[in-house]
């Protein structure tokens, strides 16, 4: 397997080592909106909302035709290896299952009047298979909003959801109705508009027991469940707004994005400030949940960045999107930041680590008139042969 003893200077010589560039499918510029890879296999999907050119066409046409481009790619190949178009009914939070060729994702669109459109409720959550670009499950009686989250379980089965309708559903991949589901308006979180999901895998336990999941709403307040039951741990509500609400005015921004370590140690999140994006990076107990959930460990200033962020796979240090494309490194150690890799694209909508691996991935639009959103994988300089290391499985 790959070492992943990081230093700040190999942190800082990570460059992109191949750019995807998918066609441009209309006029107007197209966006990432999500990214995720398998958890064994080299495998990557984004998806796009590719905007066709529409133009003359009736608003229902119109509607109709803007298509959403699910892509895949062979990361020990290094190539795209196919695209599966969906004009239908939409696609966001795409994630992998265990099976190398199946995603689950949330519907994006709306749909009214469509007689096609009746058995089919709006935010439904499908079960695709990327074989035959073909429904293998729709998750019935889901959510009455647009979905935020999906988190797959890596350990069975089941996978959570989170959406505006202030809900996070248990789900069974082999079932069409929701197991469980746990509402948010409590615990403070009575007024969220917008919560935010993650699931955090239990390192103390041998089977890897997917024991938490977290669940934020706006400026940062955090309340954190057992998967079991869906009832709040004690001592494990983070309300950073109590501390920072002179000094950065944030209180009722959403989350932009939220993630935990790899070790369950460090919880992170990202909120819009006057300042542009603020990271916060929180020190917590997954035994106990007793430390001081209120003062983070570290606040980072990514800027205009956005606020998308991955940890290392050691959780030494976190990666944020920068401006212009860029991407800062941050030392969890010692908070300071590393260096800002620059890169060729106008932004960064999606960035992820490939933990079995040294490198990340981030897609955003590229830094010319078309702005067509593609992906860029970062490697390390001292890594020469990125395809043989991945074909080999280091």
């Amino acid at each position: 397997g790959p070492s992943f003893d990081l230093t700040d200077e190999i942190m800082a010589s990570f460059t992109v080592g191949k750019e995807f560039h998918p066609p441009q499918s209309g006029r107007k510029p197209s966006t990432m909106t999500s990214m995720d890879f398998h958890a064994k296999n080299s495998l990557m999907v984004t998806v796009c909302d590719d905007e066709l050119d529409y133009g003359g066409l009736r608003p229902a046409e119109a509607r109709k035709a803007q298509s959403v481009a699910i892509r895949v790619y062979n990361l020990a190949e290094g190539k795209h290896e196919r695209t599966c178009f969906n004009s239908k009914h939409g696609v966001s939070c795409a994630r992998f299952t265990h099976h190398p060729r199946s995603i689950v994702y949330a519907s994006s669109k709306e749909w009214n009047n469509e007689s096609w459109h009746r058995e089919v409720d709006n935010n439904t959550i499908w079960h695709h298979s990327l074989t035959d670009n073909a429904m293998v499950r729709m998750f019935k009686k889901g959510h009455t909003d647009s979905v935020l989250d999906i988190e797959v379980s890596k350990v069975d089965d089941l996978f959570f959801s989170c959406s505006k309708d202030k809900t996070v559903k248990l789900w069974d991949l082999r079932l069409q109705e929701a197991q469980r589901t746990l509402r948010i308006n409590s615990l403070g979180l009575d007024n969220c508009r917008e919560p935010r999901m993650v699931l955090d895998p239990d390192p103390y336990d041998g089977t890897k027991v997917d024991r938490m999941v977290w669940v934020g709403g706006e400026g940062g307040h955090i309340v954190c469940f057992d998967t079991r039951t869906l009832k709040a741990f004690e001592n494990s509500v983070i309300m950073p707004h109590q501390h920072y609400r002179a000094g950065l005015p944030c209180d009722e921004s959403p989350i932009k994005c939220l993630k935990v370590g790899n070790d369950g140690n460090l919880l992170a999140f990202s909120l819009q400030s006057y300042r542009g994006a603020v990271i916060y990076v929180y020190d917590t107990d997954p035994l106990h949940y007793k430390k001081d959930l209120t003062r983070p460990k570290y606040t980072f200033y990514a800027g205009e960045g956005g606020g998308e962020f991955d940890f290392s796979p050691d959780d030494k240090y976190l990666l944020s999107a920068g401006p212009r494309g860029s991407v800062f490194v941050w030392n969890l150690e010692n908070g300071k930041k590393v260096a800002e890799l620059p890169s060729a694209r106008r932004n960064i909508s999606c960035l992820k680590w490939l933990p079995t691996h040294q490198l990340f991935a981030t897609g955003g639009q590229t830094d010319d008139d078309e702005g067509v959103a593609g992906a860029s994988l970062w490697v390390p300089t001292f890594l020469p042969n990125l395809q043989e290391d991945l074909r080999n499985g280091h």
